[in-house]
């Protein structure tokens, strides 16, 4: 991936990028071992079922809000970025 070189000038209202990320069950298992948060809810598929609503393991709400950073860092305004804040509300589980 070639990451976008937008200047601070050059950014205009109504800009936009999007990308997609398919989160396996592997990535889940990495961000567990790496954040050190390996609670069942995010590792066991059958504890997630048995122990609360849901019926598969949750991805770590951390996980997609670092998603952020690809997003500023990679697509716009690009690599000469950095996210200072973020406020997420999760209203429904990946």
């Amino acid at each position: 991936m070639i990451a976008a070189d937008l200047r601070y000038e050059e950014i205009e209202v109504g800009m936009a990028r999007s990308f997609r990320r398919y989160i396996s069950e592997a990535d889940v298992d990495a961000f567990a071992q790496i954040s050190g948060d390996v609670s069942p809810l995010h590792t066991s598929d059958r504890y997630a079922a048995s122990q609360s609503p849901y019926q598969r393991r949750l991805v770590h709400g951390m996980h997609l809000a670092s998603l952020v950073s690809c997003l500023v860092g990679m697509h716009l305004p690009g690599f000469r970025s950095v996210c200072l804040a973020q406020q997420f509300d999760f209203v429904q589980p990946v």
